[in-house]
């Protein structure tokens, strides 16, 4: 994260740029056979992942030496691909910054979200190991 947090730091300065966070967390409907059953358990999940991201985000923010005016951020749920690459449509986005783990074998045998995102994105991107 810091490397990551660092590499976009580094070109939002040199373009004069907006930075737009984006935390997307598992959206568990997915995980639950009986959705209705859970629907209040998923909901206050839904509700509580949220405000504990923003909360994060808005911690990160604070300790960042840039224009606050030029900081935004926002937090999803569901798939990170569909996600980061939605949202950079929406706000229009000429570069998208992601972190990475390096790469093992299960990333190469069940794909990782860094690399589904190059492989569907229409812009640049940085993947930042």
């Amino acid at each position: 994260m810091k490397k990551t947090l660092k590499h976009a730091l580094y070109i939002a300065r040199l373009s004069d740029a907006k930075l737009h966070f984006l935390h997307v967390a598992p959206d568990m409907s997915s995980y639950s056979m009986s959705y209705s059953y859970h629907y209040d358990l998923l909901a206050n999940f839904a509700k509580k992942t949220i405000e504990s991201s923003e909360k994060q985000l808005k911690q990160i923010i604070k300790h960042i030496d840039y224009p606050k005016e030029k900081i935004f951020y926002s937090v999803e749920m569901g798939s990170p691909r569909d996600k980061v690459l939605s949202e950079a449509e929406k706000i229009g986005a000429d570069l998208i910054v992601a972190g990475s783990h390096r790469p093992n074998i299960a990333t190469h045998l069940l794909d990782s979200n860094p690399s589904a995102i190059v492989s569907n994105a229409p812009i640049s991107i940085l993947i930042v190991w």
